[in-house]
């Protein structure tokens, strides 16, 4: 009975409170504190940081609050990099770094936690934190500093590649391995950071010795060079460490690539298309089946991709084996079977150069066909000028390609065109006829267009045999828009360009092949330089804008913190690298193991807890691998 009238009276009691809480709550909102900017404070650390002889099995990092890790797998990185990675996990305010493996013996361990480490409320970072230990009775010292860029012509541009996820990696050199560069696709390193938004990277807490450096843009995160397109730099000679050094910037770009490699190859129709691996002037093709196909086969290259077009005489076929070589030099088979019959085939398409129906001075409609075409006799294509048919005579065909077409004509400006191409006027090569084509435009004024003209001016004294220069304008999408070979000071100018933004780019083209080389790791030969000249002007109608740019030596030495000097009066042209970082995701952890680092900022902040002093400014005019003092 008692009992009953308990849980009565405590149901009660709890209804009570619930509407005398309903009731403040209607009333008036309660108000919060102010939000918390503050960033955890380190209590303590066992064992103490920079602990020689380290044995324990486990780190406890401790502060003031509730701590998260953020990112770790992106952020936390271990040099020397152990065989298997510490478990790293939060308790509360504690930080656990659980060793599950033996470390090696007299070796400096550095613990880097980048901005893996917040506060549990606002995620207040407390960034790079460094953990150093040893399990020796020394702690090494050694710093290197140094800088990374890129040079590049394809998906990796500057404009678009930051450099903040670039590895910069070290090797010590092995007197057991023959080649020492073989290391980087091998095997991971022992001493490895990532460069910060600017390129600029520290790796700190080195023992005396010789080692390798390099760097890598990597696709995979697997800290091992082993993707071709990944971009690669490296320091050409062999680093011997006896004291903090500073170190010339090094360049990352794609490896050039020596043999020719067949990438991919398909079949579409009557179109057999070889992906290369590179461009090539040599490139050898022999029908071994079937027999009526050997000597027929047309070719085409598409400059853009490194591919090759190979249009078949006729669509019905079994199969097409084909030998590619180059030089001379057998490289591979390639057997393509037919899925398609004749019947599949459709009719073809053309499209134009023309853009915003607008044609501008000086220049003539492109047109281009799906597959190739027949254009003997008159009448296929019919041109109008201000609504008037003009006779076939009156204009003329010039092939620029195996598919594509130049319409010449006297074009007069502000007059209005139409080029018409009836359905089925015109057969490709295997007997199909056309889609119908209608495209109308103006033949635009010259004042609707500007030119530039920029005077190179070049700092190397070298004998005009020696190096030569690729001067390109670009557009703002990195399209090039004319190329230039100069070996010697000279002016050009580009005429009826229309208003945009446009860049000027230099390659140094070392080896005289008229196009951009990249890096070769075993030849111990960087890429070809890039420079960049952006005026920052948008050239409008009817202007003439005028430029000098100073081509600096190839041989002029770039450091960190010591970038070439420009005059107002003649810019030099700037290395083609990037200030614009990528953003990483973030995630939070706790309680649970973190994942192998793979991205990590471990540029220096102001107001950092970590435990390495700040670096010294390097001297002004410093010489390769200068030591810092």
């Amino acid at each position: 009975m008692d009992l009953k009238i308990k849980r009565r009276f405590s149901g009660l009691l709890v209804s009570a409170i619930s509407l005398l809480t309903w009731s403040c709550a209607v009333q008036q909102t309660p108000t919060g504190g102010e939000k918390d900017i503050e960033p955890p404070k380190l209590v303590s650390v066992y064992p103490p940081n920079e602990t020689l002889n380290f044995k324990a099995e486990e780190i406890q990092i401790l502060f003031n609050e509730y701590v998260q890790l953020k990112n770790a797998f992106q952020e936390i990185t271990i040099s020397p990099d152990p065989e298997t990675r510490p478990e790293f996990r939060t308790k509360k305010t504690a930080i656990i770094v659980k060793f599950t493996d033996t470390l090696e013996e007299n070796t400096t361990y550095q613990i880097n936690f980048g901005k893996a480490i917040g506060d549990m409320n606002e995620g207040n970072p407390f960034p790079n934190f460094k953990y150093v230990f040893s399990t020796g009775n020394q702690i090494d010292s050694l710093r290197i500093r140094g800088s990374v860029g890129i040079y590049s012509m394809g998906k990796h541009d500057p404009k678009s590649t930051g450099l903040s996820e670039v590895l910069v990696l070290i090797h010590k050199e092995q007197d057991s391995i023959p080649n020492q560069d073989s290391l980087i696709m091998k095997k991971k390193p022992g001493y490895y950071t990532y460069a910060d938004s600017s390129g600029n990277f520290e790796i700190t807490n080195l023992k005396e010795g010789t080692y390798r450096l390099y760097a890598i843009k990597e696709e995979n995160d697997s800290r091992i060079y082993d993707e071709s397109d990944e971009l690669l730099a490296f320091l050409p000679e062999p680093l011997a460490l006896s004291s903090d050094t500073l170190l010339p910037r090094v360049y990352l770009a794609t490896m050039q690539q020596e043999d020719l490699q067949i990438l991919n190859d398909r079949n579409q129709d009557a179109r057999l298309t070889l992906l290369l691996n590179k461009k090539t002037d040599s490139l050898s093709l022999e029908v071994l089946s079937p027999e009526n196909f050997k000597g027929k086969l047309l070719m085409e290259e598409d400059m853009a991709t490194d591919s090759v077009v190979l249009w078949l005489p006729t669509p019905a076929y079994d199969s097409v084996k084909l030998a590619v070589g180059e030089n001379n030099r057998y490289i591979d088979t390639i057997l393509f079977r037919n899925f398609s019959t004749k019947e599949k085939l459709e009719s073809f398409g053309v499209t134009d150069n023309i853009i915003q129906n607008t044609l501008p001075p000086g220049e003539d409609p492109e047109l281009t066909f799906s597959r190739p075409v027949n254009l003997e006799g008159p009448g296929r294509i019919e041109l109008q000028e201000d609504s008037v048919i003009l006779q076939p005579t009156a204009f003329s065909l010039r092939r620029l390609s195996l598919r594509k077409y130049a319409v010449e004509y006297n074009w007069k400006p502000r007059s209005a065109y139409q080029i018409t191409i009836g359905a089925g006027y015109l057969t490709d090569m295997y007997g199909f006829g056309n889609n119908a084509y209608q495209r109308q435009f103006i033949a635009d004024s010259l004042e609707n267009y500007g030119n530039i003209t920029v005077s190179y001016t070049l700092s190397d004294s070298l004998p005009a045999d020696t190096i030569q220069y690729l001067v390109q304008l670009l557009d703002a999408d990195n399209r090039i828009i004319k190329s230039d070979t100069i070996t010697s000071p000279e002016e050009i100018t580009y005429s009826t360009l229309r208003p945009a933004k446009y860049i000027m780019r230099i390659i140094y083209d070392r080896n005289k092949n008229g196009r951009w080389d990249g890096t070769n790791l075993f030849e111990k030969i960087p890429p070809e330089k890039i420079l960049t000249f952006d005026p920052d002007e948008t050239l409008r109608a009817n202007w003439d804008q005028e430029y000098t740019i100073a081509i600096p030596s190839e041989y002029a030495e770039e450091f960190p913190q010591s970038p070439p000097t420009e005059s107002p009066e003649t810019p030099e042209a700037k290395p083609a690298d990037t200030e614009s970082p990528e953003t990483l995701p973030e995630t939070d952890e706790q309680e649970q193991p973190a994942d192998p680092p793979t991205h990590p900022d471990t540029s220096p902040e102001d107001g950092s807890t970590g435990q390495t002093p700040e670096s010294p400014e390097p001297d002004k005019n410093p010489e390769p691998h200068q030591q810092i003092r």
